[in-house]
């Protein structure tokens, strides 16, 4: 069941690529005639190799790839594929100068397979990664159609890649099962990043996740987010980052669906990570009860007094004593910077209680922040201003979707700028 799904998600992602790229395929072929070969261009900045200046779309062909891989240097540390999509020809073209660059230690290779058949697509991502040093440290393998499939004809090339640091894998349509492989390919000790971003694993996929982090000392940095992952799934990555991942700073979790039992997990699992700078549970679905097992974890000042960014967008606040209690967790960590607080039906009387919470401006720590879609009216929307033109440190709010009529945006504009300069985004300020 598992391949017929990554195989069906794999195909749509090929067709979509396709005509994406025969849209765009006459202009490139105009602009190839010009464009500069990468060797004498930008080999990029102090040595790196980027294709993706200029953000041109190209179907390669083997000359073509002759004509930007020529002349780069054995020394470049860093290389860019994405937006050229090889075949195997170009990707034979890219194996041959690759193999000469020992020192490459960063390969971003997102999107390079689009349009491609199946067969010819897996034979390129063979050749082009296994032509990366061993000693390869950080990978990004985005946008590509993997699937079990890609997953499978890359694991001599996986497991070879013992130094690595960092992986990525946003949108490859891989399942349960193609997370599970992974699990077993890539080499763990070293990895400092593990990035999984919209795909359908699910909870399965959570779990092979959660059984990475046992192997993985070293993880600082970790993305599991739009993904389908349920409360079984994800109460047990919950739990699993609460034994073996106290050195992590950065957590993205956002994008699924944890319920209470979720809620419940963090708030056990969050005083473990005395590190963490940045927290994303955006859209995670706890419910009221979940919601208040996590409110009331971070009321403690002692936990997570490092963090700098706190993504809560999308956990139906609302207007009530959970506004209020938002803004005591922010008040009680120094070192806040960004708050995002986007979708959470606040309205007027749940921003007046969120000030509330925060207390006096000046003892406010935050940069920027997000208060979009939040059903905010003209009152609020200046009460908000007039709050953090005290705060010293505050540059940026957002407050764009909210009930404020275009002709009342001036006046708020200009609150804004009246003492200090405060950038407020407004509505018509994203059209």
């Amino acid at each position: 069941m598992a391949e017929t799904i990554d195989s069906a998600v794999s195909e749509l992602q090929k067709v979509v690529a396709e005509l994406e790229a025969d849209l765009n395929n006459k202009e490139e072929k105009e602009s190839s005639r010009t464009e500069p070969k990468i060797g004498e261009a930008e080999q990029g900045i102090q040595g790196i190799l980027d294709l993706t200046l200029g953000n041109k779309r190209e179907l390669l062909t083997k000359e073509r790839a002759e004509e930007l891989f020529e002349g780069i240097e054995d020394d470049i540390h860093e290389i860019r594929l994405g937006t050229k999509s090889f075949g195997v020809d170009a990707a034979k073209v890219a194996e041959k100068y690759l193999k000469k660059c020992s020192k490459i230690s960063v390969a971003d290779l997102a999107d390079i397979i689009a349009g491609r058949p199946e067969a010819e697509a897996l034979e390129v991502l063979k050749l082009v990664c296994g032509a990366l040093p061993v000693a390869i440290k950080e990978l990004d393998l985005s946008e590509n159609a993997l699937g079990e499939k890609g997953v499978r004809a890359l694991e001599p090339t996986l497991r070879s890649f013992e130094t690595l640091e960092g992986i990525s894998f946003y949108n490859n349509g891989l399942s349960e099962l193609s997370l599970k492989l992974l699990s077993e390919y890539v080499p763990t000790e070293k990895l400092q990043s593990i990035h999984f971003h919209n795909n359908m694993s699910g909870s399965g996929g959570a779990l092979a996740l959660a059984e990475m982090l046992p192997k993985s000392p070293a993880l600082k940095d970790l993305r599991m987010s739009s993904s389908r992952v349920r409360p079984d799934g994800g109460c047990a990555l919950i739990e699993s980052i609460g034994k073996y991942a106290h050195s992590l700073v950065k957590l993205n979790l956002g994008d699924s669906m944890f319920g209470e039992k979720g809620g419940n997990a963090l708030a056990q699992t969050l005083p473990k990570l005395p590190n963490l700078e940045e927290l994303v549970l955006r859209d995670t679905g706890l419910e009221e009860d979940g919601l208040e097992s996590l409110l009331s974890c971070l009321e403690s000042g002692d936990v997570l007094p490092n963090l700098q960014l706190l993504d809560i967008s999308q956990l139906e606040v609302g207007c009530e004593d959970n506004a209020a209690r938002v803004g005591v967790v922010c008040s009680k960590r120094k070192k806040l910077k960004h708050l995002k607080l986007e979708e959470n039906e606040l309205e007027t009387p749940g921003i007046e209680k969120f000030l509330d919470g925060l207390g006096e401006p000046s003892g406010c720590s935050l940069e920027t922040l997000d208060l979009r879609t939040n059903e905010i009216d003209l009152d609020g929307a200046r009460t908000v201003v007039e709050y953090f033109l005290k705060v010293p440190s505050c540059k940026k709010i957002e407050l764009g979707d909210n009930d404020i009529e275009e002709d009342d945006e001036e006046s708020i504009t200009k609150l804004a700028n009246e003492k200090r300069e405060i950038e407020v985004i407004l509505n018509s300020d994203y059209e």
